[in-house]
């Protein structure tokens, strides 16, 4: 699936970003080990995590208000100083781990406008092109599930324990690399649209009257208009939302971004904990190593699937094949259990980027920053929800199960507020 200049500087900056980031996350915990922090900082930073994940509108209010692009480049920028920082102070100071449990925190608040801003950054690349659009999603979702966990999380455990300063720098690093492709995209784009004006001001130019007087003012009024249109879609605040896109509708893909995190937050780190007991500490291990394949073969899956079938369809493919594997998992022995897991997690792997893609098409002329920042906040309210709920019937697994398939028929109400559309056949409902 080829892709245009713009997206392919749009995936390096993901993927330099996804590495930074899941290297810090992979070395944090041997970090706190290291550095002689107290064990309490673990169970802080996960509780500032999820207060941080609250704070989703707000970072949505400052995409919509300062810019995807501004807000993009600063936040990453801003990563890579303060890693970088933090990095440069020596050890032997006796304030230097509270400094990294403070970068650690930090990087959560600057991580909400990032993922806030790329959502509307991959719009704006886009430039209405819906069909770019989906390739583009299909193939991050493959370049995700392989450079975060598998690789930058294995990376940064390993450079953690040689040296917690090379972590950090290399964190810096990737981080600063990824906001300068920021800058390179926007190069693109602006030359995509200058090409465009051009194009705008010739055709203006040969279909206006013979004086050339009026020809000349007809083609600087196409370029003044296209400048003017050119700024206000990269730097103006997003509108707010229009009855194009209805109340009902909106709200019915908030309830899917929740149910994203409700149906996970349910059962997984429960019936794993309950694999132990029941099974042993290997089971444990086995489980995640089930999850983690399911994940990326799903994400695979979807990138195949989306040239294909409509992102509606590809949603109930995924919620299907989710309560398919939350059902095997009913059984009581191990390897249908994992099995269970697998199917489950390559059933979800498919229903993430219709949900993201969905709101990013149908939105993206009518606040999309700010909903995206709304729909992050349903996401961790959902996923607050279901880990207080496996957390009251943490040793009934199947009811942590039936719940879970509860959340796929309440998915599969509102997957009618999904985009109905497709690379090949571009319609939409």
């Amino acid at each position: 699936m080829a892709l245009q200049p713009a997206f392919r500087w749009l995936m390096l900056g993901f993927v330099f970003s996804n590495l930074g980031n899941a290297a810090f996350e992979g070395g944090w915990v041997p970090a706190v080990l290291i550095a002689g922090l107290p064990t309490w900082v673990v169970a802080f930073r996960s509780t500032f995590g999820t207060v941080s994940d609250f704070m989703s509108p707000i970072a949505g209010y400052v995409v919509d208000r300062c810019g995807s692009f501004n807000s993009l480049a600063f936040a990453e920028g801003l990563e890579g100083v303060l890693c970088l920082g933090v990095g440069l102070v020596p050890e032997s100071l006796g304030c230097w781990k509270w400094l990294l449990l403070a970068l650690a925190c930090s990087l959560l608040v600057t991580g909400q406008v990032i993922d806030v801003a790329g959502e509307v950054f991959q719009v704006d690349a886009a430039d209405g092109d819906d069909d770019m659009l989906i390739r583009y999603s299909s193939l991050i979702a493959i370049v995700a599930s392989l450079t975060g966990s598998l690789v930058g999380g294995t990376l940064g455990a390993a450079l953690a324990a040689f040296s917690l300063q090379i972590l950090l720098f290399f964190s810096a690093a990737a981080s600063l690399a990824c906001a300068a492709t920021r800058f390179a995209t926007r190069h693109v784009i602006n030359r995509d649209v200058d090409k465009e004006k051009q194009a705008h001001a010739m055709a203006s130019a040969a279909s206006a009257e013979p004086n050339e007087n009026d020809s000349v003012a007809s083609a600087d009024a196409t370029l003044q208009s296209q400048e003017d249109t050119t700024a206000q879609r990269q730097e103006a605040p997003s509108s707010a939302a229009s009855p194009d896109v209805s109340m009902l509708r909106q709200i019915s893909l908030l309830v899917s971004s929740g149910m994203l995190a409700f149906i996970p937050a349910v059962w997984i780190s429960y019936s794993i904990l309950g694999l132990g007991r029941q099974f042993g500490k290997p089971s444990m291990s086995m489980a995640y190593a089930f999850f983690g394949v399911g994940g990326v073969a799903g994400s695979f899956m979807f990138a195949g699937i989306s040239r294909h079938l409509t992102m509606r369809n590809a949603a109930v493919l995924g919620i299907g094949l989710t309560a398919c594997g939350l059902a095997v998992q009913l059984a009581p022995m191990l390897y249908a259990i994992l099995a269970g897991m697998l199917i489950t997690s390559l059933g979800r792997a498919i229903m993430v980027q219709p949900v993201i893609l969905s709101r990013q098409l149908l939105m993206r002329d009518h606040g999309l920053a700010r909903f995206t920042g709304y729909a992050r906040f349903a996401y961790a309210c959902a996923s607050a929800a279901g880990s207080w709920i496996g957390w009251l019937f943490a040793d009934r697994r199947q009811l942590l199960l039936v719940i879970s398939m509860l959340g796929c028929l309440v998915f599969l109400a509102v997957v009618r507020s999904l985009v109905n559309v497709r690379p090949a056949a571009k319609t939409q409902s």
